[in-house]
């Protein structure tokens, strides 16, 4: 809003200004009397049909250390896969997206959204790390297993 009454002032000064203030004055009006564009419609993700299942709960349950962050605990409560982070062990639940990556709905004043949370499964079958994508932006968001 504050640009278009910006360029609507130039186009009110410019009156009767040649060559490159001419132009700037066309400019001004028409951001002026052009509507603005606007954004098309938010539209939610088609259904993944092609998404891998995810593992049994128990490859990715279990307690993950990281030095930054301190301990992370992922837990099966019923049908869902949550983390637990934080001094307060803040809750999230994992949503499954594919294979071995989730996702959660971030909280909070540093919230940004939904973040990825990815499992790197050893040959045992069991998640040996995790690396919660929001938290990682510095390199610092990969806990370890613990047990």
């Amino acid at each position: 809003m504050r640009a278009t009454a910006a360029l609507g002032l130039v186009a009110t000064l410019a009156v009767g200004c040649t060559g490159a203030d001419a132009d700037l004055a066309a400019l001004g009006r028409a951001a002026t009397t052009s509507p603005l564009p606007t954004a098309p419609p938010a539209q939610p993700p088609s259904e993944i049909t092609s998404a891998a299942p995810a593992r049994a709960s128990d490859a990715y349950t279990g307690t993950y250390a990281n030095d930054h962050y301190g301990p992370m605990t992922v837990s099966a409560q019923g049908d869902e896969l949550t983390m637990s982070l934080g001094p307060d062990e803040r809750r999230f639940v994992l949503s499954h997206y594919d294979g071995d990556t989730f996702f959660y709905r971030t909280t909070g004043e540093m919230a940004v959204g939904l973040s990825g949370v990815t499992f790197t499964v050893g040959s045992d079958g069991r998640a040996d790390k995790v690396r919660v994508e929001n938290l990682d932006t510095s390199g610092l968001g990969t806990f370890t297993r613990k047990e």
